[in-house]
């Protein structure tokens, strides 16, 4: 047995058992990653987990690498993250308490894809700005914290998302970002700056750029073809 889509392992501990799991979808009801220690051969796992405290463990899964995960308000901070293997991790959550900062999140060395959604009392980036290897980086519906600059030393970024994530101070960081091949703000995501004059830049270098229009911006949507 190498994968497995089980959504009740709770009616079914012995699914932790399994050596040779490569590929998981599941309900999680453990506090901690420590369950599922056997899992050496893991390459995927996909779950929602419903008392999930912390990621530490993670380095024991040395063949993961994509990690997407629902959590609940159990989950308060990325404290404990280390990965050597790890390329794809996405956390997505509907709590009303979350945490505050990603400080941690660089203990992911190989990431190259991060996908946040829900985080809405965020008022740091923590040390996310030192995942260097990442080429994808996705906020949607998560507040963006003030600090959001920082993430101009991620010089390997193709692919910035910041949707439905109401404002932004700021987007001229992204100019810094000389990879950058897809730009995204879309949903009611505002810049209260409103300035938009470099994206015209951007688009002539072959930046791909998506916007809903706003009264302050300094360009409209369709003035980045002319």
């Amino acid at each position: 047995l190498k994968e497995v889509n089980l959504q009740y392992p709770q009616e079914n501990k012995t699914i932790y058992q399994c050596e040779h799991l490569e590929t998981v979808n599941t309900r999680y009801y453990e506090k901690s990653l420590d369950a599922i220690k056997n899992w050496k051969k893991l390459r995927s796992f996909s779950a929602y987990c419903d008392n999930l405290e912390s990621f530490e463990g993670l380095d024991r899964f040395d063949k993961l690498q994509t990690f997407t995960l629902e959590v609940t308000s159990h989950f308060q901070s990325f404290h404990g993250i280390h990965s050597q293997s790890i390329k794809t991790f996405y956390v997505y959550t509907e709590a009303k308490k979350t945490p505050k900062t990603l400080e941690g999140t660089s203990g992911l060395e190989v990431v190259e894809d991060i996908a946040l959604n829900g985080f809405k009392q965020l008022e740091s980036i923590g040390d996310l700005h030192q995942c260097h290897s990442l080429k994808k980086l996705t906020f949607e519906n998560c507040k963006i914290p003030s600090d959001i600059s920082k993430i101009s030393s991620l010089t390997n970024v193709e692919k910035l998302i910041f949707d439905d994530c109401k404002e932004m101070e700021s987007l001229e960081f992204v100019t810094k970002l000389p990879n950058l091949k897809y730009l995204s703000f879309d949903g009611n995501t505002k810049i209260i700056d409103g300035n938009l004059k470099f994206l015209k830049k951007l688009h002539n270098n072959g930046t791909e750029i998506y916007f809903n229009d706003r009264k302050h911006y300094s360009i409209k949507y369709k003035d980045l073809d002319r």
